[in-house]
Formats: structure tokens, sequence, C-alpha cells
């Protein structure tokens, strides 16, 4: 939350937004937010967490074309929704989000797993779980997964932004 510099008028983002942590304090402290998230599932989480925050707007859409006009924001987060797309998808992403981000305004960019984690991690982790006899652990996180289409690492990550 530091890294955004959020205060008063700030216009913010958040493409994903999931149950709207950040949208919900942002809009706290004053910025103008602004949340898209594919997902009806969101929708319906956060209806009852915004009801006393009047600076937090909401859609449900997918992000292909950023429904607003150029510059119109100062921050965006987009944090553990990369992965969840192809990488040609990955990349008409940050060209929409670099048309709709504001000069002087920044992009924060999560992605979780990446590809080091999925290749060194992930298997010892699956072992941890399956000798601790955690099957329903253990599935559940071959489930999640199952919607990540694309593993990002440094190299990948820098050519996605190019």
């Amino acid at each position: 939350m530091k890294l955004l510099g959020i205060k008063p008028g700030v216009r913010f983002l958040d493409i994903g937004f999931g149950r709207g942590e950040m949208l919900y304090h942002c809009g706290k402290q004053g910025a103008v937010c602004y949340g898209i998230d594919y997902s009806a599932d969101a929708m319906v989480i956060s209806k009852d967490i915004f009801k006393d925050v009047d600076q937090v707007r909401l859609l449900n859409a997918a992000c292909a074309r950023l429904p607003f006009k150029e510059g119109s924001f100062d921050r965006i987060p987009l944090g553990d929704v990369i992965e969840h797309v192809t990488f040609d998808k990955g990349v008409h992403l940050m060209r929409e989000i670099d048309r709709v981000l504001a000069p002087g305004g920044y992009l924060i960019l999560h992605t979780s797993p990446n590809a080091f984690f999925m290749k060194w991690i992930y298997p010892v982790f699956i072992r941890f779980l399956n000798a601790k006899k955690r099957q329903e652990v253990t599935d559940h996180v071959r489930q999640q997964n199952q919607v990540h289409i694309h593993e990002y690492h440094y190299a990948s990550l820098k050519k996605l932004c190019a």
C-alpha cells in the first residue's frame, strides 16, 4: 500500500480486484477508485464491503478493452492476474494499461506463482503435503494451478512489458 502513494484525489484502478481489499483501503484514504473484475463472484463478495465507501466504483467486465479514456488513472496495481491469461493476451492487457495510465502514473505488477516457484518450490511443497497426509490441501493447490495459464520469469516479464 505504501508503494501506491495513495492520497485524496489519486485516480486508482484495480484490475482483477477479487475481494477488494486494496480498493477499500484506497477509497478510505480518499482516492477515486475503480475496480474491474471478470468474476461475477467478486461483485457479490465485494457488495457489502463497499457500502460505506463512496469513492469506489465496480465493473464486472473482462480486461481485453478497458472501458476508460486515455490517461484516466494515476495508479494501477495488477496483482495475481497476468498468470491467468495467455502471453499474447497479457501483452494486449499491458498495452491497455499503458493507454489508461496517466503521464507520471505507474503500474505495480505482481504475479504468483511464477516459473521459479513452479520449477523448484512447488514439487517440494507437494511432497511435503503428501508426507503430512494433507490431501485436501494438495488437491486445492493442484486445482489452483489449472487456472494459471502462463507462469512468468524475469525475462518473460521483461518481454511482456516491452
